[in-house]
């Protein structure tokens, strides 16, 4: 008889799975109420939802609204256990984000917090009343903010989150992947990378990390975040390990509308390009690169609009 070797890398014996075990994971699978979780816009109807046991990268580059973004699929997914690793922002400023995001406030979103310091009458019981009601509509969602944490501390959140609630994480967001302890080098994201997909698959969880692509230099080029992120446009460690891989980029991050009105000889060359940028000045971009479970793309992106008053992304129609 053939025996299996197992490499040294991996550290533990392979578990071969037969046919009829494939079968009845799949079934098994299958039979779940929760099993894969959407962002609430049609892309999902086009390209799938991201399932339990995989793996997603979200790339965008710096300033296209990567945490804007994740804010808002939690918003339009809030019965999903879910629990949100950020090591940029506070817990309570992404209930600040979220807060206009839930609820119809007369109050617009950057406005939140200083109606709540200066207790302005009519606007603060407004914005009291709101967060009175989060969590409620948010019952099963957790902040932590760590310092570079490694995959093996996101193992022991999840399980104290499910002895402290008794209710397990079906969904994790980490902002971003390069904060991740061990990602010093291109070697370390890889690895790191690898082990997130690992983490998704024996926590039976959706894993969904954002991944910053690239620093913009304001020369148009690669970096910027008004073109649209392909395979080809950057380094991008952790590819191999996704199955899912979304991109995000906006139009009004073009270099040219950063010009002054005095580098335009012709005066109405300017204003040709202010109107130009009111017409993509809230417009974002979301696509779909990679699509292994299902193999349906979008790379040209679906269309969603930025509205400044309660930082929603609303789809048109």
């Amino acid at each position: 008889m053939t025996k299996l070797l197992t490499p040294p890398s991996f550290g533990a014996a392979l578990s071969p799975l037969s046919t009829a075990g494939a079968v009845a994971q799949l079934v098994d699978h299958a039979g779940k109420d929760e099993s894969r979780f959407g962002m609430g816009w049609s892309i999902d109807d086009t390209c799938g939802c991201v399932g339990t046991g995989e793996m997603a990268l979200m790339w965008a580059r710096s300033g296209s609204g990567k945490s804007t973004w994740y804010c808002n699929v939690v918003a339009n997914t809030p019965e999903v256990p879910t629990v949100v690793v950020n090591m940029e922002m506070t817990a309570r400023r992404q209930i600040e984000w979220l807060l206009p995001m839930t609820f119809d406030l007369e109050t617009p979103a950057r406005e939140v917090e200083e109606v709540l310091r200066s207790g302005e009458p009519g606007r603060y019981e407004e914005v009291m009343s709101a967060l009175e009601q989060m969590p409620e509509r948010y019952p099963n969602l957790h902040f932590v903010t760590p310092s570079h944490p490694t995959v093996a501390d996101l193992e022991v959140l999840i399980e104290d989150i499910a002895d402290q609630t008794g209710v397990k994480p079906l969904r994790m967001f980490i902002d971003h992947l390069g904060l991740m302890g061990d990602t010093a080098d291109y070697q370390g994201y890889v690895k790191t990378a690898g082990a997130l997909h690992a983490l998704a698959l024996s926590q039976d969880m959706a894993m969904i990390v954002l991944q910053q692509t690239g620093r913009s230099g304001g020369d148009a080029g690669r970096n910027d975040g008004h073109l649209p992120v392909t395979f080809s446009s950057g380094v991008f460690a952790g590819e191999q390990d996704a199955d899912y891989v979304y991109g995000l980029w906006r139009p009004s991050r073009n270099p040219k509308f950063k010009k002054s009105r005095f580098d335009f000889p012709d005066p109405n060359d300017y204003y040709q390009m202010m109107d130009d940028y009111k017409k993509v000045e809230h417009l974002a971009m979301l696509q779909c690169i990679k699509n292994r479970p299902f193999g349906d793309l979008n790379e040209d992106g679906l269309e969603l609009t930025y509205i400044p008053h309660s930082r929603r992304l609303v789809e048109a129609g």
